[in-house]
């Protein structure tokens, strides 16, 4: 496990108090002035662009600011970060805080903001991923379906403001034979699931930001704060 190091200042949230058993993950985005700080992997293209956020976070001195340019043309445009754990065990729960600072009403493009992913970069691969779409946050499943086509289900979880602070939460169930995934919006459950497929893999990866958006849109811009991944 890696983690971030001890927030700067005074504050709520801190993953060198949380590192121990059970923490697969934890970002406070306080180790550095610069993005990745310590994720494995920054996937930024198009008219993407990741950095840090000094004014908009919950645990000083930083957080994690997503953001694109206008763009009406062309191919899609990504600015986010992954990070790859494996874990056998039964829960996996994902939580994070998301301040959406800036989004498109005009074109309300499809804003993917977080996944959550099982066996990735794989055949058999399986996300759930939290998409924004006009002040709305939906959960979309993706796998491949018996006949080689991909799937990409999608149900409504509830509103999210903008200018306001959210804690967001995906919990994981692989205890039985179907699996569920729970979501929360500031501690209260808005939906669950079951996943329409159960891969046997231990590979595992989270991603936050903006995951793919494509044209028409104007600017939009996201920032992200105290991320944790435990599995129990």
């Amino acid at each position: 496990m890696r983690t971030d190091a001890g927030d700067g200042g005074p504050a709520n949230f801190s993953c060198a108090a949380l590192a121990g058993p059970g923490v697969a993950w934890c970002s406070d985005f306080d180790e550095q002035t610069d993005p990745p700080w310590g994720w494995s992997s920054e996937p930024v293209f198009g008219n993407g662009s990741v950095a840090v956020d000094t004014t908009d976070r919950l645990s000083p001195p930083n957080a994690f600011a997503a953001s694109n340019s206008t763009f009406l043309t062309g191919s899609a445009t990504v600015a986010s970060l992954g990070e790859s754990f494996t874990s056998s065990l039964g829960h996996i729960d994902y939580t994070f805080e998301m301040f959406v600072k800036q989004y498109d009403t005009v074109d309300n493009p499809e804003l993917p903001v977080a996944q959550l992913t099982v066996s990735p970069s794989s055949a058999s691969a399986f996300s759930m991923e939290l998409s924004l779409k006009a002040g709305t946050l939906s959960l979309v499943q993706l796998y491949t379906g018996t006949d080689g086509g991909q799937q990409m289900p999608s149900v409504g979880i509830g509103a999210v403001s903008t200018g306001a602070w959210v804690h967001v939460e995906m919990l994981l169930d692989r205890t039985g034979a179907n699996w569920t995934v729970e979501i929360f919006l500031n501690g209260v459950s808005k939906l669950t699931a079951q996943t329409p497929v159960t891969p046997s893999d231990t590979r595992l990866e989270v991603d936050l930001g903006i995951l793919e958006v494509l044209p028409p849109t104007t600017a939009n811009a996201v920032t992200f704060d105290n991320v944790l991944v435990r599995a129990y």
